[in-house]
């Protein structure tokens, strides 16, 4: 057990700045920061402090000398959530009874927060310091202890500190005051912060906190039935059961003949033709009424509606939402498949589920181990080859028969479960989230009455389905465009992630979702149709603000929205619709009609919330919550509890406080894990411990601690697992390395396979003797520096060698690619071409962004599938060379080359005396002038937008509606703002 601590003023230790939290959405800034020694005299005080007080009867309250700054810093730790934190003492009373440390004086006061075995967290020390031996951060925090008999003269106008004063009279208070910056809490937040603090100083230590009446819940009690769809409102339509499937089926009663699906692959495997495949909501229907009876009949009369569940073992694809369709008539739940897992995961995921049929295609089933042979009569389980199937109920240029064939599928109840999804889970295997049918459709109705969908020129949404399938908010972007009656558009993976934007604009989609990485990528001059973003999964980058939030109504502007929620919770619990572009990217909205939430002090074991503005544990309540993880009963019972004021909750383990918006509305503001071992790697929640339990398992290791670590810090969604190693014996390093990378390839996904390892002679550990992964994160920078000077550098460990001779036309598009591939990953070297890019960190995000790159260029020979195949530079250039060969382009091509590889060397030799004199740098010191990245040029032209008209005028002629004066602007910011006689005129630069 940690024991409370109180140390004498002391000198040497860093004080972490503490500044009173944003209570409110906006990005700025509360307060103009700017320090004030003493009270200027000529200078007019910018605002006034304002005031609150409550006074006691005489010899109400004993001050108790000795715990009042540990309850005080007890209460900057729960409020702003900070396990370190300081803040501003001053005495001013003289009492016989204070501690050396607290007599008469001011000083800088370090609290710290511990984890004990248990898991609470409690004040394990308490540091004095004085203000001439140590360096002073930014501080919005004080108490002040105040003799009631004398007078005080303070300077009140220029203090911007949240201060806390008690008025004492022998030893008993008289009056406390809080006195706060207008700025930093709104009124009624400074009304119960007041209570907060008196009931903090009255109670710690003694024991429990009373918590004041405005607590952290929003939306309690939820509605525990699924709203209206509008479209159900125009015909007067009544459901009697809330199934996932049902609207689906009123709109192809409603709107048969309109598009449900049209989805864009190529003609076949060899083939660079993309091709169109359209159903309309009959054809779909009949489609997946005739899977479902099919299903039904390979189950026989054994087949017991609302038990079973069917994996699908599909990419993105027409046949993958027939699948989902059938199966929910049938009346059974669907589980999608990650097709990129090793077969052990696969195996291990169906022995969990057991079922009796599966969908997918004949060339994916070779990947679950051991499947039986499914034309034996006594198969245990069934194979539906969908690619089959489909194929023979839509012969070739013939119209799917529409006709409504005889009820004969019985309906679910909607407490059946609708759909399973698997998650990483800490015991090293996947964990299954049960999804029901009710708690299904009351998120997707709840998602559709939040939000419309904007429409095509037809007058119909269209929204883009781009995230995988074992990613749950794919469930949100298919049953809400075919709960609307709307047009789902989709292309296969290979399509969509080689030239995105070319995917998007081709299929005219008005409406996507993204993570806010994936979305960070989007050029909006590429994607003429979109007008709304959903983000998820992430918290909302800057460039996704400037580039789709707005301000106005006008319905032709963009539309950014922003969503939160965990698996657990179906799908999301909270939309912000219209996020406004002042607004911090942390904001993720209020809660769905369908939710309830939280904010619980995880410390209490009665499940109560925090004061509103204190941080603490989301929990979600309501119809929506997961009835929990399929045969997991000791975790069921740690993440899903029942409190008797609240029913029954999911506690995230995420970090959150209510914030009110600039319409008065209380909102959520997500902070982050409270476990450091849950992260988000790829957009997606994976668990550390399971990454730990796998590797612990390999031969020679002894301990394995796995932490997230973001080697390109300026790009977003670039975190990735690297995991530190103790082995149990003097065993070669490399050797057992080599083990651990082969054994999480058996059995993890690609995405949680760690990219480097670490051994160290013992783990560090905290206080209480548990794994300190924050100390292990901190140590990841300086050991891959030292193992490796450049981790990003062509000279990386992880280098191969490419064995194919290329001519001269190879060479230059081996040039280029090196030049693309340095500028992606920041690298100040030249690239080499025998290195390999999984030793850059090339992900599916970095391969989306260099294939821009290289399409900008004049390469358009090379797709998503190339890039991530561990190749180098040299086997790119190899393809692109040999598929011009075939394809009869070498000339034409080989000349765009010679122009975009001169362009590079004329930007150079175009700026680089102007960027020597503005710098005043010597122009040999300048090695590259370089074309801004996307996200240099977004900010660029936020500043020069929102910069005063006349500035414009004067400095810049910008035409904005052409990216392309994105692609020329030089590389220094400074640069370009400190020239005015220079006009930027648009005009292509590469290919």
């Amino acid at each position: 057990m940690v024991t409370l601590n109180s140390s004498p003023l002391s000198t040497g230790s860093v004080i972490p700045e503490t500044r009173f939290p944003s209570l409110h959405t906006v990005y700025q800034s509360p307060v103009d920061r700017r320090s004030h020694n003493g009270c200027p005299n000529n200078q007019a005080p910018r605002k006034h402090q304002k005031t609150l007080s409550k006074k006691f009867r005489p010899r109400d309250w004993q001050l108790d000398h000795s715990s009042i700054d540990h309850s005080y810093a007890k209460f900057i730790i729960d409020f702003t959530g900070r396990d370190e934190v300081a803040f501003r003492a001053a005495n001013h009373y003289d009492g016989d009874d204070l501690p050396e440390n607290q007599r008469k004086g001011h000083s800088i006061v370090h609290a710290r927060q511990a984890e004990c075995d248990n898991g609470s967290r409690i004040l394990a020390t308490l540091e004095y310091f004085d203000h001439s031996s140590v360096s002073v951060p930014t501080l919005d925090f004080k108490i002040e202890v105040l003799n009631a008999s004398e007078p005080h003269d303070f300077c009140e106008s220029h203090d911007e500190s949240f201060t806390a004063r008690l008025y004492v009279e022998d030893g008993f208070v008289d009056e406390l005051v809080l006195r706060y910056h207008p700025d930093l809490p709104f009124n009624a937040d400074a009304l119960h912060l007041f209570d907060s603090i008196l009931l903090y100083l009255r109670a710690f230590p003694a024991g429990d906190i009373e918590m004041p009446r405005d607590e952290s819940i929003l939306n309690f009690p939820p509605l525990y039935r699924p709203p209206r769809f509008r479209e159900d409102e125009e015909i007067g339509e009544n459901e009697d059961k809330a199934l996932l499937h049902a609207a689906f089926e009123r709109r192809a009663v409603q709107f048969p003949d309109r598009v449900a699906l049209n989805f864009l692959e190529l003609e076949d495997a060899s083939s660079k033709r993309a091709i169109r495949r359209r159903f309309t909501y009959a054809e779909m229907d009949a489609l997946t009424t005739s899977l479902a009876e099919y299903i039904s009949v390979l189950l026989g009369p054994h087949g017991k509606v609302g038990s079973g569940v069917v994996p699908i073992l599909l990419p993105t694809s027409a046949e993958l939402y027939i699948s989902y369709l059938a199966v929910l008539k049938a009346g059974l739940a669907f589980c999608p498949l990650p097709i990129e897992a090793p077969p052990q995961r696969l195996q291990d995921i169906c022995d969990d589920l057991q079922p009796r049929v599966m969908i997918g295609k004949e060339s994916f089933r070779h990947k679950i181990p051991g499947f039986s042979d499914t034309t034996e009569q006594s198969s245990p389980m069934k194979w539906i080859d969908i690619d089959n199937f489909v194929r023979m109920r839509t012969q070739e240029g013939l119209p799917i028969d529409s006709s409504t064939s005889p009820r004969t599928l019985a309906q679910p109840d909607e407490s059946d479960v609708a759909y399973i999804m698997y998650t990483s889970g800490s015991t090293g295997k996947p964990k299954g989230v049960q999804i029901t049918h009710l708690a299904a459709t009351c998120s997707i109705a709840a998602h559709a009455a939040s939000t419309i969908l904007p429409s095509a020129s037809d007058g119909i949404p269209r929204f883009f389905q781009f995230a995988a399938p074992t990613f749950d908010p794919s469930l949100m972007e298919i049953f809400v465009t075919f709960s609307t009656g709307s047009t789902l558009c989709s292309a296969s993976r290979d399509l969509t992630l080689t030239n995105f934007e070319a995917v998007v604009s081709e299929l005219e989609a008005t409406v996507m979702m993204a993570t806010p990485s994936m979305a960070a990528l989007l050029r909006r001059s590429e994607l003429p149709s979109l007008r709304s973003l959903w983000t998820m999964g992430e918290t909302v980058l800057r460039k996704n603000i400037d580039d789709f939030a707005r301000t106005s109504d006008d319905a032709e502007a963009s539309e950014l929205c922003n969503a939160y929620g965990p698996t657990e919770g179906s799908i999301n619990c909270t939309l912000l619709p219209h996020f406004h572009p002042e607004d911090r990217g942390s904001i993720i909205g209020p809660p769905l009609s369908t939710c309830s939430l939280f904010v619980l002090d995880s410390k209490s074991s009665d499940l109560r919330p925090v004061p509103r503005g204190f941080v603490g544990e989301l929990a979600i309540g309501g119809p929506q919550v997961s009835v929990g993880y399929l045969n997991r009963p000791e975790q069921n019972a740690k993440a899903f509890v029942v409190s008797p004021r609240f029913g029954r909750l999911y506690l995230t383990g995420d970090k959150a406080r209510i914030v009110t918006d600039r319409k008065g509305q209380h909102v959520l503001e997500f902070l982050g894990r409270i476990d450091t071992s849950q992260v988000k790697l790829s957009g997606r929640r994976v668990d550390l411990g399971e990454i730990d339990t796998v590797v612990s398992s390999c031969p020679g290791v002894k301990e394995a601690v796995t932490v997230s670590y973001k080697r390109f810090a300026k790009q977003p969604g670039s975190e990735e697992a690297v995991c530190f190693i103790v082995l149990d014996r003097a065993d070669d390093h490399e050797t057992v390395k080599t083990g651990c990378r082969e054994n999480v390839a058996r059995y993890l996904p690609s995405y949680m396979c760690p990219s480097k390892y670490f051994v160290l002679s013992q783990m560090p550990r905290s206080l209480a003797g548990k794994m300190d992964r924050k100390s292990l994160a901190r140590m990841v920078e300086q050991l891959w520096q030292g193992e490796n000077q450049d981790s990003s550098s062509p000279s990386s460990d992880n280098e191969m060698m490419s064995g194919t001779s290329i001519d001269e036309e190879g060479h230059e598009i081996e040039d280029l690619i090196c030049l693309l591939l340095s500028q992606l990953v920041g690298s100040q070297t030249a690239m080499k071409s025998n290195t390999n890019l999984f030793s850059l960190g090339i992900d599916s995000l970095r391969a989306i962004r260099f294939l821009q790159l290289a399409r900008d260029s004049g390469i358009t020979e090379l797709n998503i599938a190339d890039v991530l195949g561990g190749v180098t530079p040299s086997d790119l250039a190899d393809m692109v060379v040999n598929r011009r060969k075939r394809s009869g382009e070498g000339l034409n091509s080989t000349q765009t080359l010679h122009d975009a590889l001169r362009s590079w060397d004329d930007f150079r030799a175009a700026h680089l005396m102007s960027c020597s004199e503005t710098l005043a740098l010597p122009a040999e010191h300048i090695t590259k002038i370089l074309p801004t990245t996307a996200t240099q040029s977004g900010m660029l032209t936020s500043f020069l937008r929102s910069s005063p008209q006349e500035s414009k005028s004067s400095s810049h002629s910008l035409n904005y509606g052409e990216d392309s004066f994105l692609q020329e602007t030089i590389f220094t910011i400074l640069f370009i703002i400190s020239i005015p006689p220079l006009t930027y005129q648009s005009s292509k630069m590469l290919g």
